[in-house]
């Protein structure tokens, strides 16, 4: 998958940030960010969160065919949500193919288009482990 212009961009700001030692600034969605340097950088969503969850009301066929996409792809590691592991509980489908959509929509670049899922991906800020 090749990156577009906007990915490189702020992959650089961002190892801009961390070798000028700013990062630990970012507070809002539009920074203004002075460095110990001097330099000051203008950023967008540095700490913003999201999540990727299944809706509510999403059918269970539809949860299990997301949760076996996410869960097959290589940079989604499953094993948590197996039994006796962190996050096997709670023990539901919804749960677990939320977990699993999260994990992929976080490690495929947390774009929009990484949480549609047949259209029962919704994002979220509010962090669905609280």
């Amino acid at each position: 998958m090749e990156a577009n212009k906007g990915q490189v961009l702020l992959i650089l700001l961002f190892a801009i940030l961390t070798f000028l030692g700013c990062l630990s600034q970012a507070k809002a969605s539009w920074l203004k960010i002075l460095c110990p340097c001097g330099y000051v950088f203008l950023a967008v969503a540095l700490d913003e969160r999201t999540w990727c969850i299944a809706k509510p009301d999403s059918p269970d066929e539809a949860l299990q065919k997301a949760l076996d996409y996410a869960c097959g792809q290589p940079m989604v590691n499953c094993l948590q949500i197996q039994p006796g592991n962190g996050c096997y509980s709670p023990v539901n489908l919804h749960s677990h193919s939320s977990f699993a959509m999260n994990l992929y929509y976080q490690g495929y670049g947390k774009n929009s288009w990484n949480c549609n899922f047949s259209g029962i991906g919704i994002l979220t800020t509010a962090d669905p482990s609280k």
